[in-house]
């Protein structure tokens, strides 16, 4: 049985990471953008999008079926789903 994750987890608290720049994202699931190699490539591409545009714009590029957990470097946390 796969264990439960608490209803908000922290970045630590997924399996896969990645961190850039003072900005975490974590995930569960399949994580891609389209033109990039699905997991780690993407989550870095996913990083450098939401930091030119906000997480709000920048995050719409993902694809997949993820639940993504994303940490901006002041410590504001996000969670998404795949859409």
């Amino acid at each position: 049985m796969t264990a439960r994750l608490p209803a908000n987890p922290q970045p630590d608290q997924l399996p896969h990471q990645v961190e850039l720049e003072g900005w975490r994202v974590a995930w569960k699931g399949f994580l891609y953008l389209p033109g990039y190699r699905g997991g780690e490539a993407s989550a870095r591409a996913l990083v450098e999008r939401m930091r030119r545009l906000g997480v709000g714009e920048g995050s719409c590029a993902a694809r997949g079926t993820y639940w993504l957990c994303v940490q901006e470097p002041g410590g504001l946390t996000h969670h998404m789903v795949d859409p």
